[in-house]
């Protein structure tokens, strides 16, 4: 085998032992993703052991001035909630997107009853990410979104959703949003469920992100890029755990800080906090506004920055988390659609969303 072969043997059992996730982020397109489907087990469920369940602080108000937006932004990142940023008239927001989006299409998700079976994790998310229908914005406004049709539920779910002009924006919510920074896009979250809904299980963005929440209500389950780093994570670049279940995941963190963000409010938050959202029943419609934050990404946990870096230089980086599906076509179906085959619901996630609506 010669010195260079074992040595090269030595580096890459190690780097199998200790640093698998480097070593998916390494390999080819195709490979990386049928990779997990062989090593790791499909077949774990919740409830089979103790939980360590992480400790449930909620996310400070922000009661400093604000002249602008960037006034809220945290220079370590960490999240912040600002009451009433916006002034919001739910029929005359609609209205003004109803117009400014006329013509322009979404692609949406079908919930079904995800309501009843909620998940900390996306390995046993039952949500199909890659099975999208296109919906005029005109046609779910009209039918779902206006206080007049707020009873007509539909578990059709909008996310990440590139459709509307900055400048609408500007006009909408009277700031000027490209001044806030680096600014790369806004993404539109749109939907009218019958139930409190975990549309969107834990992952995690190397941005800086400003939510503006205009009609109804979402709980924020955020997770710090630390407890992250702790993890076996691949990123795309949005990042997700490996496989695990969610009593695994909840098991690993120390902290979950929740930030409940009613109509009007603005929640901060820095890259790689990673997030789960909670969606409440009728309409619903919240911007994500996204800002290319480099210091904050290398002043973070270097194993996550060096994982970005690596992916910068060896794939195609999408523009929005659909683009995953192009990008990363069997990684991203493992790791962000359900990759055990049932976990079950886990009861001790249960008592964490009940200990969290006691907070609200």
């Amino acid at each position: 085998m010669g010195k260079f072969g074992i040595v090269a043997a030595v580096a890459l059992a190690a780097l199998l032992r200790y640093h698998v996730d480097v070593f998916i982020c390494l390999l080819p397109k195709y490979i990386d993703g049928y990779f997990v489907h062989m090593f790791w087990d499909k077949t774990k469920k919740n409830n089979v052991g103790p939980v360590k369940l992480p400790m449930i602080t909620k996310v400070p108000y922000y009661a400093g001035q604000v002249d602008s937006m960037k006034d809220v932004f945290d220079p370590n990142g960490y999240p912040r909630l600002v009451e009433k940023y916006a002034v919001v008239d739910h029929d005359k927001t609609i209205g003004m997107l109803h117009k400014m989006n006329a013509g322009r299409s979404m692609r949406m998700l079908d919930t079904q009853e995800l309501y009843k079976y909620p998940h900390f994790s996306t390995s046993c998310n039952t949500l199909d990410v890659e099975t999208r229908v296109l919906v005029n914005f005109d046609d779910f406004a009209q039918n779902h979104l206006y206080s007049k049709v707020a009873s007509n539920y539909t578990s059709l779910y909008a996310g990440f959703e590139s459709i509307t002009d900055p400048e609408t924006l500007d006009d909408l919510l009277n700031c000027d949003i490209k001044s806030a920074g680096d600014y790369k896009q806004n993404n539109l979250f749109a939907s009218n469920f019958k139930e409190e809904t975990i549309a969107a299980a834990i992952h995690c963005a190397p941005i800086d992100s400003v939510s503006i929440q205009l009609i109804g209500t979402k709980t924020w389950y955020f997770v710090s890029p630390e407890d992250l780093a702790k993890l076996q994570n691949v990123p795309m670049p949005t990042a997700f755990n490996l496989p695990m279940t969610d009593d695994e995941l909840l098991s690993s963190f120390d902290y979950i800080h929740v930030a409940v963000q009613k109509p009007g409010d603005l929640v901060y938050f820095g890259p790689n906090w990673c997030h789960a959202v909670s969606t409440t029943p009728g309409p619903n419609l919240m911007f994500n506004l996204r800002y290319f934050a480099k210091e904050k990404l290398q002043n973070g946990p270097k194993s996550l920055y060096i994982k970005i870096i690596m992916r910068v230089f060896t794939r195609v980086i999408g523009g929005r988390p659909q683009d995953n599906t192009k990008n990363y076509p069997i990684l991203f179906s493992a790791l962000a659609n359900g990759f055990m085959e049932d976990c079950g619901i886990s009861t001790e996630f249960l008592k964490v969303i009940e200990q969290v609506q006691s907070m609200v």
